[in-house]
């Protein structure tokens, strides 16, 4: 099995300093293998040349052609996963990124340990229980710093993600709430996309665990608690419900 240390990884971005800073934080948390990329046509090749294991993709690269390119010649030619970086995205760029499924968005104020994670994620390689259990690429499990640990949080668990301030706090069945140092905008896009929906501005609920929808009131029932629908948000959690 490969690891942090074997995996072979490229990166995309058009920027010199923030490539730095990458493959500055890329090596402090153990990868061996790095390549770099800064526009479209030299990250085809390189693809073609590496062919690495993970892409980590910036999304703007000031010119004509995307990260979102980048990633649609990547899913032509392989099943190689890829991560996308971004720091600004609107809602459409936001819509067009996710149907392509990349493993993971990480934002330019990731640090070591949401770096890690999210690569060995996309990787399906996990260190320690994880890996015991056999859960490594199941999907099902991520990992939050609660003090000086690493707390496993089954995805299944969850109830809803609310804002913290410029944080979030996760909500799981067993009645605890785990806070989050990334803002829940951020959060959200780290949770499948077809569990997890926003439907407020301070709330992302997970949809199998949504008992009941008072539509007069705009209430959505969550382990009997009631989590507000945003006028905002109204359609696209209804879009997201079965109805018969």
């Amino acid at each position: 099995m490969k690891t942090l240390s074997t995996i072979k990884l490229m990166v995309l971005d058009n920027e010199p300093a923030q490539l730095e800073i990458l493959e500055f934080f890329l090596r402090r948390i153990g990868v061996g293998n790095i390549r770099t990329a800064n526009s479209y046509r030299s990250a085809v090749e390189l693809f073609r040349e590496y062919k690495p294991d993970v892409a980590l993709l910036d999304i703007e690269l000031g010119e004509e052609r995307s990260g979102l390119d980048v990633a649609r010649y990547i899913k032509s030619e392989s099943n190689t996963p890829f991560l996308f970086i971004t720091s600004n995205y609107t809602s459409k760029m936001y819509e067009q990124a996710k149907e392509l499924g990349p493993r993971a968005f990480i934002g330019r104020e990731m640090n070591e340990l949401s770096l890690r994670q999210a690569i060995e994620l996309a990787t399906g390689h996990l260190d320690g229980d994880a890996s015991q259990e056999g859960k490594a690429g199941s999907g099902e499990d991520f990992y939050v710093k609660f003090g000086s640990q690493l707390k496993k949080i089954h995805l299944a668990d969850i109830l809803w993600v609310e804002v913290d301030g410029r944080y979030s706090l996760i909500k799981t069945a067993d009645g605890k709430k785990t806070l989050v140092n990334t803002p829940l905008r951020e959060t959200v896009l780290k949770l499948p996309q077809d569990r997890f929906v926003r439907v407020h501005k301070s709330f992302v609920v997970n949809l199998d665990k949504v008992s009941s929808v008072d539509i007069g009131n705009d209430i959505a029932i969550v382990a009997g608690e009631e989590i507000p629908i945003g006028r905002n948000f109204k359609k696209a959690f209804s879009n997201r419900m079965r109805l018969f």
